[in-house]
């Protein structure tokens, strides 16, 4: 399932935590922690829960729903097949609710997102050809790689034949209409945004990192 590819695929009018390094309570006062064996504190990192609330609201679905068959997967991360390397784009402030970068599956299936190397690439052909956009990751090398190929037009020889083999040709199975609800989700969030930059309620809030994404995907709230 993916979100209507009509409106521009940045995922920020729908952010509320732009990074997923870090996670605070709603007030952005605590930020929360994880206690280790010994007594040890760290830093706890942000479970994809904000990037759930993005692509659910950029689908049209309540926030509220739970879905707990459905996984959100990233589209786009480091491929490290033993998950050692910091995963420099998903921490991205920019691609973290980047709804051209998550695809909602069926929880079962989650697993082939992170392992496969095939079906990340065709995921990744699918998601280019109906949104246009590729991440651009310095640290990354083989990842600009994998993005000249996306875009250079190669598609796999098992690619499936109702998704899209070039950009703009056709929307795959189980992308959900734009409707009225993705349209009120939108305004919300950027309401909510705009707020947050002005208030001095939220004294963690991560305003610089906020408004150079806002920047950078030229949102205007």
């Amino acid at each position: 399932m993916l979100p209507n590819p009509s409106p521009p695929p940045d995922g920020l009018d729908l952010l509320d935590q732009v990074c997923k390094e870090t996670g605070y309570d709603a007030k952005y006062e605590r930020q929360y922690t994880n206690k280790k064996r010994g007594g040890q504190i760290s830093q706890k990192t942000e479970p994809n829960i904000q990037a759930g609330k993005a692509i659910r609201q950029a689908m049209g679905i309540p926030v509220s729903w739970r879905g707990y068959n459905w996984t959100v997967c990233h589209i786009w991360g480091i491929d490290d097949p033993a998950f050692q390397r910091p995963n420099v784009i998903v921490c991205d402030p920019r691609y973290y609710s980047c709804v051209g970068n998550m695809v909602l599956l069926p929880t079962p299936l989650k697993a082939l997102t992170d392992s496969v190397p095939e079906i990340k690439y065709m995921l990744r052909v699918c998601s280019y050809n109906l949104y246009g956009w590729l991440p651009s990751v310095p640290e990354a090398p083989e990842v600009a790689e994998i993005a000249e190929l996306v875009k250079s037009g190669s598609v796999p020889s098992d690619y499936p034949p109702d998704w899209p083999n070039k950009p703009n040709e056709k929307w795959p199975p189980g992308v959900m209409p734009f409707c009225v609800h993705i349209d009120e989700a939108i305004r919300k969030r950027k309401q909510e945004i705009k707020l947050k930059l002005a208030s001095s309620l939220f004294p963690n809030y991560p305003r610089d990192g906020v408004r150079n994404v806002l920047e950078f995907w030229q949102i205007d709230i």
